[in-house]
C-alpha cells in the first residue's frame, strides 16, 4: 500500500519525436505487408547464405576425410603388395642356391631378371655379414640416402619388415625379407617401390583434384599426384609446419589454403609404414565446384523470395484501393465523436465486417449520446440536491445523505448506462475478432472506440466511487469488508502482480456501531486496498479489525514498494486525495491515524476510533483472498 497517485484522467504521457511524417492509408496497407516481408527477407537471406555455406563446408570436409581414408588404404595396399613380392623373391630356392655357391654373376643376373619381372624400382641382395651381393635400380640416377643406416642391421637377422627410405626423387617404400636355405640365414633381400610424381598419380587414380602431395623428411613438398601445379610444387604449395608435424605423429588434421589464387580444403595425414607413422602426406581439394553450387542455390532462393515479395506488394495495393474508402469514413466519424460531436454517424452499406462495424459504431454512438445526456441531467440534479443538503446539515449529516444518494444513483447507473457501455464494448471486441487481420488504420479505429468507451466507463465509475454497499447497512462492518474483498477476488484487477489479502476481525462479528463510524472505516479500507492494487506493487496485504478497551482498531500492512511519508505529494491542490481522505475521515470520528512507510519495505496504517460499550468476546475470524491481475 503506497501513497495514492493522481486520478486516471490527470495522467497524460506525451512522448516527443524528432520529426513527424504522414502516410496515406494505402501506403500503410503496403507497409503492413512490406515490413513483415522485409523482416522475413532480412532473416531468410542470411540464413540461406549461412546454411548453404555450412553445407558447402560440411560437404567439402566430408569428401576430404573420405579422400584421406582412400589414399591411406591405397598406400596400405601398396605396402602389402610390396611385402608379398619381396617374400616371393626371397623364397626363391634358386636365389638361395646361388648365394650359397657364391656365384656373383648368377646373383646379378637373377636380381636383374627379378627387377624386370616384378616391376619394382629397387632390388638389393646382401649376404649374412651385410655385404651387398647385387643391387639394381629402375632409374639409373636414383640416389637412396642413408640406406645402410636404416636397413643395414636388419641383414644380420631373419626380421621381416618395411621401411620408408628418402631418395632424391621421392620416398622409397622398402620391404626387407630374409633369404634362408634349409632354415639357415644366407642373406637378405630388400625390395623397394619409388613414390615419385608418376607413382603418386597412380595412387591418386590419375586425378588432378584432389591434389596429392608427399613431403620429404624436412617437411618440404617432394612429389605430387596431379597435373595442375606442373613443376612449381614448392612455390605453389605452402606447408603448414605445425599441421605437418601433427600428421607425422599420427593425426589427421584439416585446414584451408590458397594455391595459385584458388581456394582449397587441405588435409594432412600420416603415412603409416609397418604399423607406425613414418612420414606425412597432404590432400588439397578445390572448393570451386561446391562454392559454385552454393552460390547458384543462394541466387535461386533470393530470386524466389523477390518474386513472392513483388506478388505480395501488388496484391496489397489492390486490396488497399478496395477497402480504404469505408475505413477512412469510419475513422473520420470516430474522430468527430472524439472531438465531442456525438451526432456524428457513418453511412457504409457493405455486407462484410466493415459494414457490421459501421452499424455497431452507429449503435454505440447512439448509446453514448443517450447515456451522456441522461448522466448530465442526473449529475446536475443530484449535485443541486447535495448542495442544498450541505447548506442545511452539518458535516456528518451531509456525509450520510451523500452516501444514501450515491447508493441509489450507483444502482441506476450500473443497471442502465454502465450495462450499455459494457454491451458496446463487447460488440466492438466481437467485431474486432471477426475482422481478423486488419490494417493499422482499422486497428487504430478499433482502439480509439474502445478507449472512448473505457474513458466513459471510467468517468461513471469515478462518479459512483462512494457507493454505500447494502451489506454494510444490513449486516455490519466486518461482513461488508468481507463482501468487498470477495467481490475483488471474483474479477481481474489492474495490477502487475497477484495480491494475497488476509482479513481478520475480532470482537465485532455481531457488533454494530454508529453508521458514520462503519461507513468511514469501510471507506478507509476501500481506499487502502485500492492504493495497494494501483500503486504499491505488493504481493501480500493484511487487514485487522478489532474492538479492544473501548476502541475500534484498524490495522493495514502491505509488503509493497512504500513511499516517503514526509513527502508523499498528497495535497488537495495537487489533486491527490488518498492520504488526505484517510486523515479527514478518521478525524471526523475523533480518532487517531498513524502511517508508517519505507521505500522498498512496505506501508502500515493504524487507526484508533473511540467507542462506547464493552469489548466484544467473539473469537477472531480470518479469511483469505487472492486478487488476480489482468493477463498480458
Amino acid at each position: 500500500m503506497s501513497a495514492p497517485s493522481a486520478p486516471l484522467e490527470s495522467r497524460v504521457w506525451r512522448v516527443g519525436v524528432p520529426f513527424k511524417f504522414r502516410l496515406s492509408f494505402a501506403a500503410k496497407l503496403l507497409l503492413l505487408v512490406l515490413l513483415p516481408l522485409a523482416v522475413v527477407v532480412g532473416v531468410t537471406v542470411p540464413l540461406v547464405v549461412n546454411g548453404m555455406t555450412r553445407l558447402e563446408n560440411d560437404t567439402s570436409l566430408a569428401r576430404l576425410r573420405d579422400e584421406v581414408a582412400i589414399i591411406s588404404q591405397q598406400f596400405a595396399k601398396a605396402e602389402s603388395a610390396l611385402t608379398m613380392q619381396a617374400d616371393a623373391l626371397a623364397n626363391d630356392p634358386v636365389l638361395a642356391g646361388i648365394i650359397n655357391r657364391r656365384d656373383a654373376a648368377g646373383i646379378q643376373q637373377n636380381v636383374q631378371a627379378a627387377l624386370i619381372r616384378s616391376g619394382l624400382d629397387y632390388l638389393r641382395v646382401s649376404d649374412v655379414s651385410g655385404g651387398v651381393l647385387a643391387r639394381e635400380y629402375s632409374s639409373p640416377g636414383l640416389v637412396i640416402a642413408d640406406e645402410s643406416q636404416h636397413v643395414g642391421p636388419l641383414t644380420l637377422t631373419k626380421v621381416r619388415t618395411t621401411r620408408l627410405l628418402p631418395t632424391d626423387q621421392g620416398w622409397m617404400l622398402t620391404a626387407v625379407q630374409p633369404i634362408t636355405d634349409r632354415g639357415n640365414l644366407v642373406g637378405t633381400l630388400l625390395a623397394g617401390r619409388l613414390f615419385d610424381d608418376r607413382a603418386l598419380s597412380q595412387l591418386n587414380f590419375d586425378r588432378s583434384d584432389p591434389l596429392l602431395v608427399f613431403f620429404d623428411a624436412a617437411g618440404n613438398p617432394q612429389a605430387h599426384g596431379g597435373t595442375k601445379l606442373g613443376g612449381n610444387l614448392k612455390a605453389a604449395f605452402h606447408v603448414d609446419r605445425g599441421l605437418w608435424t601433427r600428421a607425422k605423429q599420427g593425426q589427421t588434421v584439416l585446414t584451408t589454403t590458397t594455391i595459385e589464387e584458388e581456394g582449397y580444403r587441405v588435409a594432412y595425414g600420416p603415412l603409416v609404414v609397418d604399423g607406425a607413422p613414418a612420414a606425412a602426406f597432404s590432400l588439397a581439394l578445390s572448393t570451386k565446384a561446391t562454392a559454385g553450387l552454393r552460390d547458384q542455390l543462394v541466387l535461386t532462393h533470393i530470386i524466389v523470395i523477390g518474386l513472392v515479395a513483388m506478388a505480395a506488394i501488388m496484391a496489397d495495393y489492390f486490396i488497399s484501393k478496395f477497402i480504404r474508402g469505408p475505413i477512412i469514413r469510419l475513422k473520420e466519424a470516430a474522430e468527430a465523436i472524439g472531438a465531442g460531436n456525438l451526432d456524428a454517424r457513418v453511412e457504409i452499406d457493405s455486407p462484410d465486417e466493415v459494414g457490421s462495424l459501421a452499424t455497431a459504431f452507429n449503435q454505440m454512438a447512439d448509446q453514448i449520446s443517450e447515456a451522456t445526456e441522461t448522466l448530465e441531467d442526473r449529475v446536475r440534479e443530484r449535485t443541486r440536491e447535495l448542495e442544498e443538503a450541505h447548506e442545511l446539515r452539518r458535516l456528518q449529516v451531509a456525509e450520510s445523505a451523500r452516501e444514501t444518494e450515491r447508493k441509489r444513483l450507483a444502482g441506476e447507473l450500473h443497471d442502465e448506462t454502465m450495462a450499455s457501455l459494457a454491451a458496446m464494448n463487447m460488440k466492438i471486441g466481437l467485431m474486432r475478432r471477426r475482422a481478423g487481420q486488419v490494417s493499422q488504420e482499422l486497428e487504430e479505429g478499433f482502439s480509439y472506440l474502445i478507449t472512448r468507451i473505457k474513458d466513459t466507463d471510467r468517468q461513471l465509475r469515478q462518479l459512483v466511487s462512494g457507493i454505500f454497499p447494502t451489506v454494510l447497512t444490513d449486516l455490519g462492518l466486518p461482513q461488508a469488508v468481507t463482501a468487498y474483498l470477495a467481490q475483488l477476488a471474483g474479477r481481474p484487477i489492474e495490477s502487475p502482480y497477484p495480491l494475497e489479502v488476509e482479513f481478520t476481525s475480532q470482537g465485532i462479528t455481531h457488533q454494530r456501531f454508529p453508521e458514520d463510524v462503519e461507513i468511514n472505516l469501510y471507506r478507509v479500507v476501500q481506499q487502502g486496498v485500492t492504493n495497494t492494487i494501483q500503486h504499491a506493487e505488493a504481493k501480500q496485504l493484511r487487514i485487522d479489525l478489532s474492538w479492544k478497551d473501548d476502541e475500534l482498531l484498524l490495522y493495514m500492512s502491505d509488503d509493497g514498494r512504500g513511499f516517503d511519508v514526509n513527502n508523499p505529494g498528497e495535497t488537495p491542490q495537487s489533486g491527490h486525495f488518498g492520504l488526505v481522505n484517510f486523515r479527514d475521515r478518521i478525524a471526523s470520528l475523533k480518532g487517531t491515524l498513524e502511517i508508517e512507510s519505507q521505500l522498498g519495505v512496505g506501508t502500515t496504517i493504524r487507526a484508533r476510533i473511540p467507542t462506547n460499550g464493552t469489548t466484544g468476546a467473539e473469537e477472531a475470524s480470518t479469511s483469505k483472498y487472492l486478487l488476480e491481475n489482468i493477463p498480458g
